[in-house]
C-alpha cells in the first residue's frame, strides 16, 4: 500500500508566510527542534489537530531535508512547521506511530525506495513509498523495541557528553599544572 493511502500529509508553510505568521502565532518548528526531539525521551502519542501547520506533542513530523521522522516532544509543542517539514496524520487503528517512525527511519522496506542521489526527500516520493504493514499487534511490538532503542541511544549520548566534559576539564587542569596523569 502507498503511504498516501493510509497517511494524511501536511507540509509546512513557505518561508515568507511562516515569517508573517510567527509574529502572531508563535515559534517555528525548525531542524533544530526536530533534532532536539530526536535526542529527547518522548511522550507517548497524543493526537490533537488544532491547526494543520502547528505541531503538538505526539505528532509525527518528517524532515524532508534530514530524511527522517520523529515524534514531537512536549518541549516543542505548539510550534509551526516550515515547508521543510511534513506532519503525518495517521489512523491509530491501522498504524502504530512508533512502528511508522521505525519504518520511515530504519526499515529497508522504505530505504530501498529512496533514490540514491536524492539528498532531500520530495513530498511526492514520500507519499508514494510502499509500506507493507504487519498486524497492529506486531507493529506495536516493533514500535516498542524501537522506542526503547531511541531511549537507550539518548541516554548513551547524554552519558558520552558528560564524560567528554569531565575529561576535558581534567585535561585542562593537567595542562595548567594543577594535576598529573599517572
Amino acid at each position: 500500500m502507498k503511504l498516501k493511502e493510509c497517511i494524511k500529509f501536511n507540509a509546512g508553510l513557505n518561508s515568507k508566510l511562516l515569517k508573517e505568521r510567527l509574529g502572531e502565532q508563535g515559534q517555528a518548528y525548525t531542524t533544530k527542534e526536530f533534532q532536539q526531539d530526536m535526542e529527547l525521551v518522548f511522550d507517548r502519542y497524543n493526537q490533537d489537530n488544532f491547526e494543520e501547520k502547528r505541531v503538538y506533542a505526539g505528532d509525527i513530523v518528517f524532515s524532508l531535508v534530514l530524511n527522517q521522522a520523529i515524534m514531537v516532544s512536549e518541549e516543542n509543542a505548539g510550534r509551526l512547521i516550515s515547508q521543510q517539514m511534513v506532519k503525518l496524520a495517521i489512523d491509530l487503528e491501522q498504524i502504530d506511530p512508533w512502528y511508522l517512525l521505525y519504518a520511515l527511519n530504519e526499515s529497508d522496506q522504505i530505504k530501498n525506495q529512496r533514490p540514491a542521489e536524492e539528498r532531500r526527500t520530495l513530498i511526492t516520493n514520500l507519499k508514494n513509498y510502499d509500506l507493507v504493514l504487519p498486524e497492529l499487534e506486531q507493529q506495536k511490538k516493533i514500535g516498542e523495541v524501537y522506542y526503547q532503542l531511541l531511549e537507550n541511544l539518548a541516554t548513551a549520548q547524554r552519558y558520552a557528553q558528560k564524560m567528554k566534559v569531565t575529561t576535558v576539564i581534567f585535561l585542562n587542569q593537567v595542562e595548567k599544572g594543577g594535576r598529573t596523569i599517572d
